[in-house]
């Protein structure tokens, strides 16, 4: 009877080691901010507000529009669609999506080109907490930025003109002129007829 008791001490004493192994690492990051927040885009943010809500996350992206200072900080709108990432020539490539943020005082200083039509805006990490519904702010989602970094400087953005537009539009141009003129020409025909019987 000794040796049942014995055998089952073991055992829980065992189990009992195992969950403390699993449970004491966690226990000792509890409360922490980790430097390493999850790297996120807006679509995921979007979609799982509730997951991200109130948790430290890392975004990166454009910078656009304008530079808003406030009493409780610097407003931004950044920018992770397709346009954020391109390169000096501008293509479309889909639609606009992004993140409010809410950066610390002093941010405005930094960030030295915020996106435009001619402009591509600096490109940022931000890490800080995301917000699904900010009672502070009326509602809003954002994220209150703890940390921000500028990893690219914004530069203007070339439009080029395809050719094949160019081609298309001198077409047009050339049946509208082709058009007008034989239109005066049949005016004319009419009036000369007009005349002629008086």
């Amino acid at each position: 009877m000794r040796a049942g008791l014995r055998e089952r001490t073991k055992k829980a004493l065992l189990v009992a080691v195992c969950l403390t192994s699993l449970l004491l690492p966690a226990a000792a990051g509890a409360g922490e901010v980790r430097d390493t927040a999850e790297v996120v885009d807006s679509t995921t943010l979007i979609k799982k507000a509730r997951l991200f809500d109130g948790r430290v996350v890392t975004y990166r992206g454009e910078v656009i529009g304008d530079i808003m200072v406030r009493d409780d900080g610097v407003w931004l709108n950044v920018n992770d669609d397709a346009y954020s990432r391109q390169g000096e020539r501008f293509v479309l490539a889909g639609y606009n999506q992004g993140q409010s943020v809410l950066a610390p005082p002093g941010t405005e200083d930094r960030i030295k080109r915020a996106g435009r039509y001619d402009w591509r805006g600096d490109y940022i990490e931000i890490v800080g907490v995301f917000r699904r519904s900010s009672a502070k702010h009326g509602g809003t989602m954002l994220i209150e930025a703890r940390s921000v970094k500028i990893l690219e400087p914004g530069f203007r953005l070339e439009h080029p003109i395809s050719r094949k537009k160019l081609v298309i539009a001198a077409g047009f141009l050339a049946i509208a002129a082709l058009v007008l003129w034989l239109s005066q020409g049949a005016s004319r025909a009419r009036g000369r007829r007009s005349r002629q019987k008086y």
